[in-house]
């Protein structure tokens, strides 16, 4: 599955869940209210993981590193700024992820966690500055955030079908025309 592969099922989701004009504009917003919070997220969001056995395993050694790479991936998302460059810059994040051989599970709680952590800094910011100031600015995240999990599943997914192709000989359109297959 090729970059341009993903890049054409991407458009096709984010019609799907409407990640649009009006929803990038309420993320701007959103991303204006939680830009300084990045740190206490990011902070927060390694407590998290660091509390349970197998995952601060998993950080042991690398924390510091993570924590930088952490701050500015959420700073990239809150950027206000959703072109190309920064969707296939999430395709490259699920590459290193896979690379580094950072579990599925790691990666869906951490989204998980990331989500709470954020809408939790959205509902504080909103009754700052005036509840109708960003109407569903949540919603608006949780669609980004959404994306952006598609985009670095798909690297999984492309790492597993590959593995395949190597492990049996089968070229990669015979193994993604067997996954198509109707029962």
């Amino acid at each position: 599955m090729s970059e341009e592969v993903i890049v054409r099922d991407f458009e096709a989701f984010r019609k799907l869940v409407g990640l649009d004009e009006l929803r990038l504009e309420r993320l701007r917003v959103a991303g204006e209210w939680l830009r300084p919070k990045v740190t206490e997220i990011t902070d927060a969001f390694y407590e998290r993981l660091l509390a349970d056995p197998t995952t601060a395993a998993f950080l042991d050694g690398k924390i510091e590193h993570l924590k930088n790479v952490h701050h500015a991936w959420i700073e990239d998302i809150l950027s206000g700024v959703y072109d190309e460059s920064f969707f296939i810059r999430q395709i490259k994040i699920g590459k290193a992820h896979v690379k580094n051989q950072v579990p599925p599970l790691f990666l869906a709680s951490g989204f998980s966690i990331l989500r709470v952590l954020l809408f939790d800094q959205i509902e504080v910011a909103t009754k700052i500055n005036q509840p109708d100031a960003c109407p569903r600015c949540a919603r608006a995240l949780g669609r980004l955030l959404d994306a952006c999990q598609f985009l670095i599943d798909r690297s999984y997914e492309q790492d597993r079908l590959n593995r395949v192709s190597n492990a049996t000989g089968m070229s990669l359109p015979l193994i993604e025309a067997l996954v198509m297959l109707k029962r």
